[in-house]
């Protein structure tokens, strides 16, 4: 078992020095490719204090803890010269030099007014707004703010478009420097729930699973990490139907917890299983194995058909067709994460729509993105009354060269307490 104590958990410092390394290498890696991509000329981030867009974040050095009163943020790229140019305005005191180069506002001007007086000098093409009706971290302007926008811009006004392609690409799109984080982000995740998970905190007949919730988000914050929600732990029980009871542990029970943390930028999504034991018992049942077996090959099935060009509704009718032929009865709801537990990019189903998820469905899968590979596998156990029981496994992934990387490993067995 991995204990708390081996976890390398990194000084706040350090932690600072990476996000920072990671953004200026973001910036010359994937932003002049994207906004390629997306055939964007001009794109414009607008935040005020407490109200920041969803994707300010992504695009700050670490001591940005707020849009502070009011920041802008503006780029250019210049296809021709393969150039992207960056800009903001703002009067925070953090340097921003080695980032972004610096709008003076006069106390006589406003802001938008100083971003929207380069932009017309500029005269880019099509200039990207994040507004969307349906991609949530697209959607960060305000209606007054893109008001204002196109009264400033006056006759550019009609180049403005959504920035949502190039805000997804941005958003699910990692460097190999962060795929690398991510094994050690998960390595700390799965330490925490296996000291959960353990004898040294499940007391059969006492501890119930509210206390475990409690437990796996103490073990989060007492090392200076985020969870980003609430964990999650209910339990199977011989001959209930109710597949998420809560409340008291007891010896021959199938517990299952949902666990999300956040560090060095990025989120994890974690769902694993435990059994405990009776006391004649010294190993997993055979049945409750098999389940686990079922569970991993949903887990492959899936795997093989996350190729880069399918949407994720193609993924989804391809497994979910696959597993029917081997008769393994499965769900599939699976989801990106990065900055956010669920992140832009494609939806590989939906816990309650296995046919056709709209418009993030029709999203294609692209190399170097991640995802939280969320499933379920059910079967009848006879020796269990013969009803229908689950397995639930969750684990976050990245495709890596057209392949799929399973971030510090998947469960393939059942935690034994």
């Amino acid at each position: 078992m991995i204990r708390i104590k081996d976890l390398n958990i990194l000084s706040l410092k350090k932690r600072h020095q990476i996000h920072d390394d990671i953004l200026e290498k973001r910036f010359e890696i994937i932003l002049p490719e994207i906004m390629k991509k997306a055939g964007i000329d001009c794109w414009l981030i607008l935040s005020k204090e407490y109200n920041e867009d969803p994707v300010f974040k992504s695009l700050m050095p670490s001591k940005t803890l707020s849009a502070g009163r009011y920041s802008a943020l503006l780029f250019f790229y210049d296809e021709k010269k393969n150039e992207l140019e960056k800009f903001i305005c703002t009067r925070s005191n953090i340097d921003f030099s080695k980032y972004y180069e610096l709008l003076k506002v006069g106390k006589e001007k406003n802001y938008l007014e100083v971003v929207c007086k380069k932009i017309k000098e500029k005269n880019p093409g099509r200039i990207a707004l994040n507004y969307s009706r349906d991609i949530p971290l697209a959607d960060g302007i305000s209606r007054s703010e893109y008001e204002r926008v196109e009264k400033n811009l006056e006759d550019l006004k009609g180049r403005i478009v959504s920035s949502q392609e190039l805000i997804i690409l941005w958003m699910e799109t990692r460097i190999s420097e962060e795929m690398n984080l991510y094994s050690n982000i998960n390595h700390i995740a799965h330490g925490f729930i296996g000291e959960v998970f353990s004898e040294n905190s499940v007391i059969p007949g006492y501890t119930n699973t509210e206390d475990l919730e409690y437990l796996l988000w103490e073990k989060a914050i007492n090392k200076g990490l985020e969870v980003w929600f609430p964990p999650d732990v209910n339990l199977q029980r011989n001959g209930e139907k109710n597949k998420f009871i809560t409340g008291k542990i007891l010896p021959g029970d199938l517990l299952h917890c949902d666990y999300g943390i956040k560090y060095l930028d990025l989120c994890t999504d974690t769902q694993r299983v435990a059994y405990v034991r009776k006391n004649h018992q010294s190993k997993i049942p055979e049945f409750l194995d098999d389940l686990m077996k079922a569970g991993n090959k949903v887990q492959d099935i899936l795997a093989r058909n996350i190729k880069v060009g399918l949407s994720g509704n193609q993924v989804l009718k391809r497994t979910l067709e696959e597993c029917a032929d081997m008769n393994l009865k499965a769900q599939i709801y699976s989801h990106p994460i990065g900055l956010y537990g669920h992140g832009a990019g494609p939806a590989i189903g939906m816990f309650d729509n296995q046919e056709n998820v709209p418009v993030k469905g029709e999203l294609k899968i692209n190399d170097y993105t991640c995802y939280a590979m969320e499933l379920n596998a059910s079967k009848k156990i006879p020796e269990w009354g013969d009803g229908e029981y689950f397995i639930f496994l969750e684990q976050t992934v990245g495709i890596k060269n057209n392949e799929v990387i399973y971030f510090d490993g998947r469960q393939e067995e059942i935690i034994f307490i």
